[in-house]
């Protein structure tokens, strides 16, 4: 479900949130990866999270 709910997300935003959570990287590490502000990763990482749990819901998984 989750590999599901991740190909609902845009290319940017499953990219910064694979690169935190999957690969454990800094912020800061992300942003010299993909040449963007440390803001903005932290923007897309938010955002992503957020579209992830409603997709979730959506499929009728439960989250704390």
């Amino acid at each position: 479900a989750l590999q599901e709910a991740l190909g609902t997300l845009s290319e940017e935003h499953r990219t910064v949130f694979l690169l935190s959570e999957v690969e454990g990287l800094k912020y800061g590490q992300i942003a010299e990866i993909l040449e963007i502000s440390p803001g903005t990763v932290a923007s897309r990482k938010f955002k992503a999270s957020r579209a992830l749990r409603g997709e979730m819901e959506r499929m009728g998984h439960e989250l704390p």
